[in-house]
């Protein structure tokens, strides 16, 4: 299918991403965050704008325009979350609650406070929402680089993902 779409040149290859995962259990201990760590899932519109702002800043590049997020935000089965570190907003995250799983996507920190667990207890915030929902799947879109990271934290196997990019009639 891949193949059709592009011999049409009306579009190239995005952004590539794996998935990944992990079986959910009820009795699951999830471990608590360090003090100075605060996870919570977005409740009002100057968080939702926090989020995006973070998530835009860890891919480095605009994931989506703030309506984007807003619309994403008003859809019931959609939940952003952020963490904070000493207060201040470092990471962020999407989950998408649907029928037989959670597909939690989106994993961002910002570049300083990488490598310390936070996407991690993000991830967990969304996993216990998602067993508070009857969910015992979850699955997470990831780039390669953090595949490692994922794994620690109970996520298994991977699958190659491609995404399409509509140019029109620009060439790529």
């Amino acid at each position: 299918v891949m193949d059709c779409f592009m011999k049409t040149g009306l579009f190239r290859m995005g952004l590539t991403t794996l998935g990944m995962v992990k079986e959910l259990h009820p009795n699951t201990a999830f471990p608590k965050p360090e003090k100075s760590l605060n996870i919570y899932r977005v409740n009002d519109l100057w968080q939702l704008k926090m989020c995006g702002a973070i998530l835009n800043a860890a891919f480095e590049y605009d994931l989506f325009s703030y309506e984007h997020y807003l619309d994403a935000f008003n859809m019931h089965e959609v939940s952003f979350y952020i963490a904070e570190y000493a207060g201040l907003p470092v990471g962020a995250c999407m989950s998408i609650m649907s029928e037989d799983f959670i597909d939690i996507a989106w994993v961002g920190t910002l570049n300083g406070y990488r490598k310390k667990g936070i996407a991690g207890y993000i991830i967990n915030a969304a996993e216990k929402d998602a067993l508070q929902n009857g969910k015992t799947i979850a699955v997470l879109t990831a780039f390669e680089g953090a595949i490692n990271a994922y794994k620690r934290i109970g996520y298994a196997g991977n699958c190659k993902i491609d995404s399409l990019e509509f140019i029109g009639d620009k060439k790529p």
